[in-house]
């Protein structure tokens, strides 16, 4: 509300104001505004109706650049949570790297997101395609899922890359089996090391 009026008669009022925005806040306020629309439409791009608020709040630490740990059930979303840093990088040529020993899960959702047009491609034994190996190598995919063992092969390569984001998704995997599951699996902390940022 603005009210306009002269000082004596603003002294006859029993009104609490308080005080304009400062440009500081005006700027924070059209950023948070700003960051809102991209997430929204990142999530659009990948036929996301409405997301969650934790999906949005895991989106705005990383956009600020902070390390998230998503713990959440089976189908709640938590691929979202990497899914969009890759469409909101994608004309900044960055890559998200998505570490997971579940094969036919990151084969199908490569699958889903190709077919809504978002560059991604696995890396490792599943892949077929030898040539997939050396685009994503140049960076010509948003989202590259790999294998523990590949990322390990591929680590000097790997960390030559604009990488945006470092997901590690089936963690459970580790817990739920042991070390023994995968080895290179427990040893993504060297990855994590040997990538910028």
């Amino acid at each position: 509300m603005i009210i306009i009026e002269s000082v004596l008669f603003r002294a006859q009022m029993d009104l609490d104001f308080e005080p304009l925005p400062s440009e500081a806040d005006l700027a924070r306020f059209d950023a948070a505004e700003a960051e809102h629309a991209a997430i929204s439409a990142a999530a659009q791009r990948l036929g996301i109706a409405k997301l969650h608020g934790w999906q949005r709040s895991v989106t705005a630490a990383w956009l600020k650049g902070r390390d998230v740990l998503v713990l959440s059930g089976t189908g709640s979303g938590k691929s979202a949570c990497y899914m969009l840093p890759a469409v909101l990088r994608e004309q900044a040529r960055g890559v998200a790297l998505v570490v997971t020993p579940l094969i036919s899960l990151a084969r199908d959702q490569v699958l889903r997101l190709t077919r809504l047009g978002v560059s991604a491609c696995l890396l490792g034994s599943g892949q077929a395609d030898v040539s997939v190996e050396r685009r994503a190598l140049a960076g010509d995919f948003s989202l590259v899922f790999v294998c523990p063992e590949t990322a390990h092969r591929l680590l000097p390569q790997l960390a030559k890359l604009r990488i945006c984001v470092l997901a590690v998704d089936e963690a459970h995997c580790i817990a739920a089996w042991g070390h023994d599951f995968r080895p290179s699996y427990g040893q993504l902390g060297a990855l994590r090391a040997a990538l910028p940022g």
